[in-house]
C-alpha cells in the first residue's frame, strides 16, 4: 500500500489532553485525532476521511505559559457591576435575549519546544493519496497542530510505499513513538494513552469520538524483539499505523 510520509517541526506546540483544567496538559506527541484534524484542514474537506496514521518524534523541553481563560455556565445569569462591589462577572454573552455570565481570568498551558515530527498518513481509499499530497503541499490555509497559534514547518512531503514486516533481528526506535497495543510490543516500557481517532458530527453539531485507539509511548532507544510484525516504508523507516 502507499502512503504520505511527512517530516514537520514546530517552535511550539501543545497538545491539549481532554479533561486537563487548571493546567492543560499536553501529550508528548500529537494524538491521531489531531494530525488527521490537519490533514482535513489542508485538503479542505468537509465531511470526515477515514485514514490510517502514524506518528513520531521528539521535543526538546518541556514549560509552562499563560493564557487568557474564560469560564461561564449557560445556568448562571450576568450580574450588572455594583458601585463598590467587586464585579462576579468581567464579560457576558447573549442566548435568546439573555445575558450569562463570563469571568474571565489566566489558566497555565503545558508547551512543547522544538517540535520534530514524523508522520505516516495512509487513506483507507487509496484512491485518495494524491488528493492528500496535494492538500499538504499546496494547502488550503496554513496547516497547525494542537493550538491554532502552533504553525508547523513542513520540511518534506513524498509519497511512499508501506509494507508488513516481521522483525529478523533485534530493532531499536530511532525516535519516540505511539505504537498502538496491537502490535503486542513485549517490551512495552512507558506510558499507555487512549487516544481519539475518529469522530462523527451529532445532530446539535457537536463531535462524538466513535473510534479512540490504545497505544504505548514508547521512549526512543526502545528495542523491538525479534518477530515483532511492524510496517516500514521504502526509506527504511518503522511505521506504527493505528
Amino acid at each position: 500500500m502507499k502512503g504520505i510520509r511527512i517530516e514537520l517541526e514546530q517552535t511550539i506546540a501543545s497538545y491539549c489532553k481532554p479533561g486537563s483544567l487548571q493546567l492543560k496538559e499536553t501529550y508528548p506527541l500529537a494524538p491521531y485525532s489531531t494530525i488527521i484534524g490537519m490533514i482535513h484542514n489542508g485538503c479542505g474537506f468537509k465531511e470526515y476521511v477515514d485514514m490510517d496514521v502514524s506518528v513520531q518524534g521528539s521535543f526538546s523541553s518541556l514549560c509552562n505559559d499563560l493564557f487568557k481563560r474564560y469560564e461561564y455556565s449557560p445556568n448562571i445569569k450576568y450580574e450588572e457591576p455594583k458601585p463598590d462591589k467587586r464585579r462576579r462577572h468581567q464579560g457576558f454573552f447573549v442566548n435568546d435575549g439573555i445575558k450569562y455570565g463570563v469571568v474571565i481570568g489566566i489558566g497555565y498551558v503545558e508547551l512543547l519546544t522544538d517540535v520534530t515530527l514524523l508522520i505516516h498518513v495512509v487513506p483507507k481509499d487509496q484512491d485518495m493519496i494524491d488528493t492528500l499530497y496535494h492538500g499538504i503541499y499546496y494547502p488550503k490555509e496554513f496547516l497547525s497542530l494542537g493550538r491554532s497559534e502552533d504553525l508547523v514547518r513542513i520540511n518534506k512531503v513524498e509519497v511512499v510505499d508501506i509494507f508488513e514486516e516481521t522483525l529478523k533481528r533485534k530493532t531499536v526506535l530511532k525516535n519516540n513513538a505511539y505504537i498502538p497495543l496491537k502490535y503486542n510490543v513485549v517490551n512495552n516500557i512507558g506510558t499507555v494513552y487512549r487516544l481519539n481517532k475518529k469522530y462523527t458530527i451529532t445532530p446539535k453539531k457537536t463531535r462524538y469520538w466513535e473510534e479512540q485507539v490504545e497505544a504505548l509511548y514508547a521512549p526512543k532507544d526502545m528495542e523491538l524483539t525479534i518477530g515483532t510484525k511492524v510496517y516500514k516504508d521504502s526509506k527504511g523507516d518503522l511505521v506504527f499505523l493505528a
